[in-house]
């Protein structure tokens, strides 16, 4: 609250006589829209603890308290490294059902609701896919109700902030908690002693103890993490380290000031950086540090709240915890839960082994072996020696039971399957070093191992972890990773989420994404093929951008602007998969559609665009041609793999192929866009020949660029040949050199007149003579 004292504002909940006003009120006017986010950012999580739900308020939270109390469900814990989580304030406010209260409320505070969200940094706490599938799984805990929490690292300064600087990219310390973070609760009683380097004793009677020879402790922050239409707030625990001695007043007295304050800087280097560059040995000691780090707080966390419920029965604990390995990063976890059950609880080896391979998970990540994690056995052994010592004697356990498993084998052959898939393996790279392969530890560990994608889950059994596959083959799954359609359509695309609503006549589409099946009866609608002209516009946009070397990042030329609001609507990631999964098993429902591309697939067309007096490739009509033959392909491809599988197994078959299927989608709604434009063009020219023109021009560009795009298929099926798809590249290059000259009466002059697009957007610097302009 003392950030609302500060802002002079007084939070308030809307009462029923306030209507929908009322959500903030103010003794004074809030001093600009960085004031009115913070104060927001202290309002919205009071709604969160008391918030509406079908009117019931406050007392639906607590049945769900209740219910989850008295059920004692199993909880999924996910350990990631990453978790992109964005901005808080907009996704929880929408989440909450209070967009329109809020922007009234900071309306009457004079500000807005846009300005108060542009005020709100990035959270430093993720860089990539991984860290954005992290996000989403939360979001979808949340609003799904299910007893789930993510443990990560409070980042001090992200990865890195990109700036450029005399036309070069310079990396800079991404500082985002300078004026703190609204949304994170510290529980400074929720602490846990971490320990690094030390020595190991081994008892008389077996027991080992480890003495650390640096100590941390790991500071817990809660982030709440709102559900969409539901009371449900699950929670993202961050830890952040904290030196054991905060200050040493002695040392400093005795003019030691380094010394004073080393513990601290020691500390406080754990949580500062997100992957610290490793290619040094301080470097590979900081990163390994700060996996420990978060995995040994999480799971001390949760032995901790297991403990005050179920006392020492830990054969319960696969029952109530799940451990979900974001990659391998946090696979020290494996290691980490065996001492806590066998040196701190007592528990015996087989039975702590038996546990821990009942609630460990594994996602993976990446395809490429070199880059799956490895430890240098010296590094692990000197700033972990106990969990060096545990993963010895789990590979010595796996060694034998390899060498029994396969004892028919001949003994060269066994040796090299041993050597193979054995956890510590020397390092091909570097002579007499031995390295421990996290992720081997992760497969041998786990109950069940996932790749994101099908064709990346293939990969992962028929290739990277081929041997544990044959050897568990029902362990490995495939889990497609996704987004959540909330943040990442719904509340970024605002007019396709409505368009969407308007046509499945519900949002239920938000929270279950298969009513998006009823998305199939409008494959042939223009508006939904929106979306792809909000892609396009993406994509112009970031190589106009490119191709303008550093004069593209300027502020002055726009680019960079209009690509940032682009960004508003759409990611990169992809908020229009599920519609394109949607269009494409339309297509594939249609019966005279499958079997006409099957036809033609059967006897495909060859496109001879380099050839004399063949076809050019900058012909809008030929262009369309060959998109539809890519269409049919396609079609035809998916509709024979779903026909080679028996009755309820063509749904699974689809699902194996969700890349051709997304594929799919495009090239039907690509097909689509360029008649369309080439229907406009035809029209318009009946009004205007510059204007036909000009569409004509921006069709072939259209039509050029998504052929090449797409060339690589298209020379698989030997629809082009090389020659051809280089006469593509030279189509887009010569259809944008059309639409830019002519003087004044250039086709994009004409194009922006037709389209009413005012001066004022016209006048960015390089839009004239950027070479003086770089010069200068």
């Amino acid at each position: 609250m003392h950030v609302l004292h500060k802002s002079g504002v007084r939070p308030a909940l809307s009462s029923p006589s306030a209507g929908k006003r009322g959500v903030l009120c103010a003794s004074r006017p809030v001093r600009g829209a960085r004031s009115a986010l913070r104060v927001q950012a202290v309002a919205a999580p009071e709604r969160m603890a008391a918030r509406p739900a079908g009117g019931a308020g406050g007392a639906v939270e607590s049945d769900i308290r209740a219910k989850l109390k008295s059920k004692d469900p199993k909880f999924v814990y996910y350990l990631s490294a990453e978790f992109l989580q964005g901005r808080s304030l907009l996704n929880a406010v929408l989440n909450l059902g209070l967009k329109g209260e809020y922007a009234d409320g900071l309306r009457a505070l004079g500000t807005t609701l846009e300005e108060a969200v542009e005020q709100e940094h990035n959270a430093a706490l993720g860089n990539g896919g991984l860290g954005r599938l992290a996000a989403c799984f939360l979001d979808s805990i949340a609003t799904l109700d299910l007893p789930g929490w993510g443990y990560g690292i409070r980042y001090k300064y992200g990865m890195f902030k990109q700036l450029i600087q005399n036309g070069y990219q310079a990396e800079v310390p991404d500082i985002w908690l300078t004026n703190g973070n609204p949304w994170e609760i510290k529980r400074g009683d929720i602490r846990f002693p971490i320990g690094f380097g030390g020595k190991v004793d081994v008892g008389k009677d077996g027991a080992a103890t480890w003495t650390p020879g640096e100590q941390v402790m790991a500071v817990a922050f809660d982030n709440p993490i709102p559900g969409w239409r539901t009371p449900t707030v699950t929670n993202l625990r961050l830890w952040d380290a904290e030196p054991l001695t905060e200050f040493d007043l002695t040392a400093f007295n005795e003019g030691e000031y380094e010394a004073a304050t080393s513990d601290a800087e020691k500390a406080g280097a754990i949580s500062a950086v997100l992957y610290p560059n490793d290619s040094t040995p301080e470097g590979k000691e900081l990163r390994l540090k700060q996996q420990y780090f978060f995995v040994s707080a999480s799971l001390q966390d949760v032995m901790a709240r297991f403990k005050a419920r179920h006392g020492t029965k830990f054969s319960l604990l696969p029952e109530k915890a799940a451990f979900q390995l974001n990659d391998t990063h946090p696979t020290i976890a494996v290691a980490e839960l065996m001492r806590l059950l066998v040196d701190v609880e007592g528990l015996d080896w087989e039975e702590a082994w038996s546990i821990t391979t009942k609630c460990v998970n594994y996602t993976n990540h990446t395809v490429m072996p070199e880059a799956l994690e490895k430890w240098p056995v010296k590094v692990l052994a000197k700033m972990l020696p106990r969990h060096m010592a545990i993963i010895e004697i789990i590979n010595e356990g796996w060694v034998t039971f390899l060498a029994d498993k396969f004892s028919g084998l001949k003994a060269a052959e066994r040796e090299s399957l041993i050597e193979r898939m054995s956890i510590i393996q020397e390092n091909p790279w570097v002579k007499d070093e031995m390295q421990v392969n996290m992720a081997y530890l992760a497969c041998v560990s786990s109950s069940a191992v996932n790749g994101v994608a099908a064709i990346h889950s293939e990969i992962v059994k028929q290739d990277i972890f081929n041997d544990f596959y044959k050897l568990f083959p029902e362990k490995f799954q495939n889990k497609t990773n996704g987004v959540t359609p909330r943040r990442w359509l719904a509340f970024c695309n605002p007019a396709l989420a409505a368009l969407i609503t308007k046509k499945l006549g519900s949002d239920e589409w938000i929270k279950n994404t298969y009513e998006l099946k009823g998305l199939r009866a409008f494959a042939d609608d223009k508006e939904l093929h929106k979306a792809a002209a909000t892609w396009t516009r993406v994509e112009v946009l970031q190589h106009c951008r490119e191709a303008c070397g550093g004069m593209g990042f300027l502020s002055s030329n726009r680019i960079g602007n209009m690509l940032n609001d682009t960004n508003v609507d759409v990611t990169f990631e992809g908020d229009n998969t599920v519609l394109m999964q949607s269009v494409a098993r339309s297509l594939l429902e249609d019966t005279a559609a499958v079997r006409a591309a099957a036809a033609a697939a059967a006897a495909p067309k060859r496109f001879d665009l380099a050839a004399s007096g063949g076809a050019p490739a900058s012909d809008p009509a030929t262009l369309l041609a060959l998109l539809r033959a890519r269409e049919e392909r396609l079609i035809a491809g998916a509709a024979a793999a779903a026909a080679g599988a028996a009755g309820g197994k063509k749904e699974a078959a689809l699902d194996d192929q969700q890349d051709r299927i997304v594929e799919l989608g495009w090239a039907y709604t690509e097909r689509m866009c360029l008649q369309n434009m080439l229907a406009e063009a035809a029209r318009a020219s009946a009004a205007d020949e510059a204007t036909g023109r000009a569409l004509r021009t921006l069709a072939a560009l259209y039509g050029a660029s998504r052929a090449e795009r797409a060339a690589a298929p298209l020379l698989a099926s030997g629809a082009i040949c090389g020659a051809g798809a280089e006469a593509l590249r030279g189509a887009v290059n010569a259809a944008c050199r059309a639409l830019g000259g002519g003087g004044a009466r250039a086709p994009a002059l004409v194009l922006c007149e037709a389209f009413g697009i005012p001066d004022h957007l016209l006048r960015a610097p390089i839009a004239f003579n950027w070479r003086d302009i770089g010069r200068e």
